[in-house]
């Protein structure tokens, strides 16, 4: 499966710098409330200082372009290259991003796995999930599943939605790691549950494509049926009888509600009795 890798977000440091009102520069400081108060002259004077924060900033204003500084890829690169050096893992992050391109700087892949091991060894996120790709195509570095499994768990038990898509990927295609349907599915669901678009479509493909084949219900390695709910999170199985119970107080022709009536026919579908969605949600079965 083909991974997207979702690059990073510089508008929104780009429409702060937008909006920044001149001041006297001793006023301003590159962390604290007097931030918004910098102006150009203040950055490019504290990133020359060595400030690695203020050259990180300086790295994103000309990675985009703003009001007080024209975009320039290379001085960009430059910029991000100081911090990086004084082990900012943000700039090292963005700086395996621009050699990963050849954005300011000539495409290297393997400078970019470099730069994205010095940030994921600090725990960026982004950063274990890129070198967790590189590994997968051999980009910069040897081609290796296992070492892709080994950045991409690292990140999707810090609950990065990404990541956990990821590893799903894995798991389904039994790529570093033994083939594992119900683990696939789980890391896929925990995904959807953020919300992440790639976790809820490979969670409703692989599940289709189970109960189309002899592999459904899936089963433990020891060859025992496991139930199609322990699949689920605790937050799914909440997600899914929480839609499927009737509201507190009672409303009037409620279960007319075809919402509600979807909802029911969903939790049957994962094999939800009624008692077990109110044992679920804390509730006291009336048997209605």
């Amino acid at each position: 499966m083909r991974v997207r890798l979702k690059s990073f977000s510089l508008f929104g440091f780009a429409a702060a710098l937008l909006v920044l009102t001149g001041c006297v520069p001793s006023e301003c400081t590159i962390s604290g409330p007097n931030f918004r108060s910098c102006q150009d002259v203040d950055f490019k004077r504290f990133a020359e200082e060595g400030n690695v924060e203020a050259q990180y900033y300086l790295g994103l204003a000309f990675s985009v372009g703003t009001k007080f500084f024209n975009q320039d890829s290379n001085a960009a690169a430059h910029w991000f290259r100081k911090a990086s050096d004084q082990g900012n893992a943000k700039a090292q992050y963005s700086l395996g991003l621009l050699y990963s391109r050849g954005v300011g700087v000539s495409q290297n892949h393997s400078e970019a796995a470099r730069w994205y091991l010095e940030a994921a060894e600090q725990g960026h996120l982004q950063s274990q999930v890129n070198l967790g790709t590189s590994y997968k195509n051999g980009l910069g570095v040897q081609q290796s599943y296992s070492k892709t499994f080994l950045w991409w768990r690292k990140a999707a038990e810090k609950n990065f939605a990404p990541a956990q898509n990821n590893l799903g990927t894995l798991y389904e295609a039994g790529l570093g790691i033994d083939l594992d349907y119900v683990e696939a599915a789980r890391w896929y669901q925990r995904a959807a549950a953020q919300n992440n678009k790639l976790g809820q479509m490979n969670f409703k493909k692989l599940i289709t494509k189970l109960r189309a084949t002899e592999n459904w219900p899936p089963r433990t390695s020891s060859g025992q049926a496991i139930s199609k709910m322990n699949i689920l999170t605790s937050d799914g199985k909440r997600t899914i009888c929480g839609k499927a119970l009737v509201p507190e107080p009672y409303p009037a022709k409620w279960e007319s509600n075809p919402e509600y009536r979807n909802a029911v026919d969903e939790a049957i579908l994962w094999g939800f009795t009624a008692r077990q969605c109110a044992e679920i949600m804390g509730r006291t079965y009336l048997g209605r």
